[in-house]
């Protein structure tokens, strides 16, 4: 069981979540416009694929703050809930930040603002990132089984991937050398994950 938590927070986690993704798939759309209108570049077969799956996980994952309680005999409905939380815990914490490093990128196109303050800006906001998902996605896996290979992926998963798909977008000498060895040396990675699994040891009781 989830510890609870007071209503208005639930409220403010479910729109923070929402906000996230639907960032997330406006950036996406706001990418490939750009990039065909505006820098008249050809849409690879692979972006398109790349969006398309982006698209896909949002989609699943917008639904989730809005579920209605299931009962037991609803087995079957069940089954696909639970599998959709694994599903969300290990695509939708790889969305997020490539989401992230899309919009970087796009901000910085349309408005010049320079890689180093948005890479500042998105590193900060690294450490809060997996806070609304951690609520709705993560606490919401039960079997003990479930619960260690989900702690397992998310330190790998985190400490691996966050920073680095946030800046992938970009080059080293675009963010600065302070920038680039903070992401080589994963130190926002490993506060991030200590940020979501205190939060997810919290809502666990423990």
């Amino acid at each position: 069981m989830t510890r609870a938590l007071k209503s208005k927070t639930i409220e403010r986690l479910k729109w923070w979540y929402v906000g996230q993704l639907v960032v997330v798939l406006l950036t996406v759309f706001g990418t490939l416009i750009w990039q065909s209108v505006f820098e008249h570049q050809t849409i690879l077969p692979r972006q398109i694929m790349v969006s398309l799956i982006i698209v896909a996980v949002v989609l699943l994952s917008l639904k989730i703050p809005f579920e209605k309680p299931l009962k037991p005999q609803q087995r079957i409905a069940l089954f696909f809930r639970k599998v959709n939380y694994y599903f969300q815990s290990l695509l939708q914490a790889l969305v997020l930040p490539i989401g992230g490093a899309m919009l970087i990128s796009l901000i910085h196109n349309i408005f010049r603002i320079s890689f180093v303050y948005l890479a500042i800006i998105g590193f900060l906001y690294l450490l809060v990132l997996y806070i609304p998902m951690t609520y709705f996605v993560y606490a919401q896996i039960e079997s003990l089984v479930g619960r260690i290979i989900l702690l397992a992926e998310i330190l790998a998963q985190g400490i691996m991937a966050g920073s680095q798909l946030l800046l992938m977008y970009t080059r080293p000498d675009q963010v600065g050398h302070l920038i680039q060895t903070m992401n080589e040396t994963q130190v926002i990675n490993v506060a991030s994950v200590v940020v979501t699994i205190s939060f997810l040891m919290f809502l666990w009781g423990f």
